[in-house]
């Protein structure tokens, strides 16, 4: 129970650290929702509406070692944004 519970730890504060890496500091951030590993976030950033899906994909390498991805759908103003484009948006 012990390796479960220290993965759980560790995959949380994967999934906490990415999200922030990838929104960056939005003010009026909400947790619409987290189900299942996926979760939802809206807020503002630069006075523009930002919002964000993301899953929680688990995958084995050709080795057989389980690892997490974390795909996400970033939506500013409601337009989709890849994730370069909103990098440069916000630089």
């Amino acid at each position: 129970m012990y390796y479960a519970e220290k993965y759980g730890e560790h995959a949380a504060l994967d999934w906490f650290h990415k999200t922030g890496a990838k929104l960056g500091e939005l003010e009026d951030a909400t947790l619409l929702g987290a189900s299942g590993g996926d979760v939802s976030v809206n807020g503002l950033r630069a006075g523009r509406q930002v919002s964000m899906q993301q899953q929680r994909i688990l995958k084995a390498s050709p080795k057989g070692k389980l690892f997490h991805q974390f795909p996400a759908r970033i939506y500013v103003d409601g337009k989709f944004t890849p994730e370069a484009d909103y990098i440069r948006m916000f630089a």
